[in-house]
């Protein structure tokens, strides 16, 4: 009968919290897709609105050059938010890869 001899054994312990940081991480993750999506809907928007108001009268194309500065305020607000997300991100992601100091690692 054939045998089976283990040479190595490797434990790889995660706490609660590396769990909980993991979650927080592809959540951010998700809020930043979606502050993308925002961004690119608004974008359109934009770029649909300059394409009417090159062919209207000058109060309709005024109209929209209002709704525009709306829309470019908007987008620089997202954008703020987006860089916050992703630096806290990043920070997060750092300390993954760090190990929290109530991790075990990898031991033999």
């Amino acid at each position: 009968m054939p045998q089976l001899r283990i040479t190595s054994l490797y434990a790889f312990t995660v706490s609660p919290a590396d769990v909980a940081l993991c979650r927080q991480n592809a959540s951010y993750r998700k809020r930043i897709e979606r502050i993308e999506e925002q961004i690119d809907k608004l974008v359109q928007e934009r770029n649909e609105r300059e394409k009417q108001s090159f062919g209207s009268a000058a109060l309709i194309g005024e109209t929209a050059v209002i709704d525009l500065d709306a829309v470019d305020e908007r987008i620089t607000f997202i954008e703020g938010e987006l860089e916050a997300r992703d630096n806290e991100l990043r920070k997060l992601g750092e300390a993954l890869v760090a190990g929290p100091s109530t991790s075990k690692g990898m031991s033999s």
